[in-house]
């Protein structure tokens, strides 16, 4: 019975580590993502300029969700951006 706890609880060590990586890893991925919407939260009402690969993107910002933007251009179009696909804010 020893033996058998002593293997459960290295197997149990081993799998926190690898939980370890892996939670690492997704921090490393979102971060990015997460300052993104952080500024992006502060310019909620004001006019921000969105740099995407796209192109650029300029009105106010209306509302930030956990993956988008909702934009509002000066010309009445609503634009919901994927976050992801921003490469700059001013």
């Amino acid at each position: 019975m020893s033996n058998e706890t002593n293997q459960l609880q290295r197997q149990v060590s081993q799998l926190e580590r690898q939980v370890n990586l892996l939670a690492a890893g997704v921090s490393t991925l979102v971060a990015p993502t997460q300052r993104a919407r952080a500024i992006l939260e502060a310019k909620i009402g004001a006019v921000a300029s969105i740099e995407t690969n796209a192109g650029n993107i300029s009105g106010t910002v209306v509302a930030v969700g956990i993956d988008f933007v909702h934009i509002l251009e000066p010309t009445g179009d609503i634009i919901l951006l994927p976050i992801s696909s921003i490469t700059a804010i001013n």
